[in-house]
């Protein structure tokens, strides 16, 4: 492995892990300074896991293309 690749390995990780991080710190925040639309954050991730949500079709009717 050549050193340009190794540290472009490293980047990439390094970007991946703070990519996590502010994602984290949002959540903290939406948490904090929005408990109500956190909840219903919540409530709508409880939906998708149950397989309750409606299935939206606007990206369906936007690029017919993509769906053979």
């Amino acid at each position: 492995m050549t050193l340009g690749t190794l540290l472009s390995n490293v980047a990439d990780q390094l970007d991946r892990e703070q990519r996590w991080a502010d994602i984290e710190t949002a959540y903290e925040r939406a948490q904090r300074e929005d408990p109500a639309g956190w909840d219903e954050y919540l409530s709508e991730l409880a939906e998708w896991e149950k397989g309750t949500v409606p299935v939206d079709t606007a990206a369906a009717e936007e690029w017919p293309e993509l769906n053979r």
